[in-house]
C-alpha cells in the first residue's frame, strides 16, 4: 500500500489541483482527497523509483 509512479489524477480532481497555492504540492492534494485514492497492487517494485533528471532515467530505462 504505497503511492508509486505513475499516477493518474481523475478529472474529477483537476479543479483541486489548479487551484493549489503556490506552496502547495500535489502530495497535498493526495492528503486532502485521500478517501479518493484508489491502489492498484503491481508486481514490481520499479514504480517506487525516485527519477528525477535525464541521468536518472538513463539508469534506470529498461534495456532495448
Amino acid at each position: 500500500m504505497r503511492r508509486g509512479h505513475p499516477w493518474i489524477v481523475s478529472r474529477s480532481l483537476w479543479t483541486f489541483v489548479q487551484a493549489l497555492g503556490s506552496s502547495q504540492t500535489l502530495r497535498d492534494l493526495l492528503h486532502s482527497q485521500a478517501e479518493q485514492v484508489a491502489y492498484l497492487p503491481v508486481e514490481t517494485d520499479s514504480i517506487l523509483a525516485d527519477l528525477d533528471t535525464p541521468d536518472d532515467y538513463e539508469r534506470e530505462r529498461p534495456p532495448e
